[in-house]
């Protein structure tokens, strides 16, 4: 049997816990003594557990020893705990939730951002049953029940769905979901990854411009004039109202100056040039076929559509101003015909 001083093979620095790990187990509190460094004759150091029993040599009471070398094991687990730290940092730097849910529902793995979005912290999350705790009440059993099939093989994930999530301070929060499957070394489904971006502000926005959008449609359908939106080159892309004979849907997408007869074609261009040239509006009076074959006259006035400063359309809201310009050529008729009788007289 050798006998070793513990001054003689352990470093200094670690000499108190190893001398600590010793006496627990002489006094019987423990049996296995981990991760103890021992130093070879080389002067390197491994890492042990050690089992040992207390004996009495010389009437003194001694630890027999057995040691296993763990310095491998360390290392290894050292290396997993290392890898599982930089996941889990690529994890909480990602810009969506992240969430790991097993077979049984319950919440596995969460990030940074998740629990953001939540609204709690990761231990009031982990553990806990996903579809009870996190979901509105409608959805539960709906989305518990897809969820099962999808852990079953029964379906495929999802590759992207949109569905809120219920946060700590009972506000709904709508995410974007992927869905992917978790399997084990042998290839058992052992639960699901979801990766999920908060659209709740987009979604609010998206909303808020349809409903404007259906304002402004409403009031434009029920405006007195045509209103009509061509991009810079004069394609038609919005319409209130067309002439008999054509329709919104075989007008939007053709060439204001189809609608123009060519004779004005260079007036329109030059009033839009000037448009686009100085950003503000300007006018145009064209003559075109009215009812039954008649001649009408058309007033339009042309302004810029712009967004973020930059001229992206233009607007085009034609008149009819037919009776005003018949109006206006009999005052001149009759103020004509007054003036040839002030000189007869």
């Amino acid at each position: 049997m050798l006998r070793l001083d513990v001054n003689s093979i352990h470093p200094k620095k670690d000499l108190h816990y190893v001398i600590d790990q010793f006496t627990q187990q002489l006094q019987g509190r423990i049996t296995l003594a981990k991760d103890i460094p021992v130093l070879r004759k080389d002067k390197t150091v491994v890492f042990c557990d050690v089992n040992s029993t207390a004996v009495k040599i010389n009437n003194q009471d001694m630890l027999l020893g057995f040691f296993r070398d763990m310095t491998e094991n360390r290392k290894a687990e050292e290396m997993i705990r290392k890898e599982k730290e930089t996941a889990q940092k690529y994890l909480d730097i990602a810009g969506v939730m992240i969430i790991a849910i097993g077979i049984d529902g319950k919440v596995k793995l969460i990030n940074r951002k998740g629990c953001k979005v939540l609204g709690y912290k990761e231990k009031e999350v982990i553990g806990k049953d996903w579809f009870s705790n996190f979901l509105p009440k409608r959805l539960r059993k709906e989305v518990k029940k897809v969820s099962k099939k999808m852990i079953a093989g029964k379906v495929k994930p999802v590759e992207y769905h949109e569905n809120p999530v219920l946060t700590k301070s009972g506000e709904e929060r709508v995410i974007a979901w992927h869905y992917t499957l978790i399997h084990d070394d042998e290839g058992n489904i052992t639960g699901h990854l979801s990766s999920g971006e908060d659209i709740t502000g987009k979604k609010k926005t998206e909303q808020a411009l349809l409903e404007s959008e259906e304002r402004w449609r409403s009031l434009a359908q029920n405006a007195p004039n045509i209103i009509m939106i061509t991009d810079k080159e004069g394609k038609i892309q919005f319409i209130n109202r067309t002439k008999k004979g054509y329709t919104e849907e075989n007008v939007v997408g053709t060439s204001i100056y189809r609608y123009i007869e060519p004779r004005h074609h260079r007036m329109v261009k030059s009033v839009v040039r000037q448009v686009l040239k100085t950003g503000k509006g300007g006018l145009y009076e064209i003559e075109g076929a009215g009812k039954k074959g008649q001649k009408s006259q058309y007033r339009t006035n042309v302004g810029p559509i712009k967004h973020k400063g930059k001229i992206v359309a233009i607007s085009h809201i034609i008149s009819d101003i037919t009776e005003y310009k018949k109006k206006e050529y009999r005052k001149e008729i009759k103020s004509l015909k007054n003036k040839l009788k002030a000189r007869k007289k």
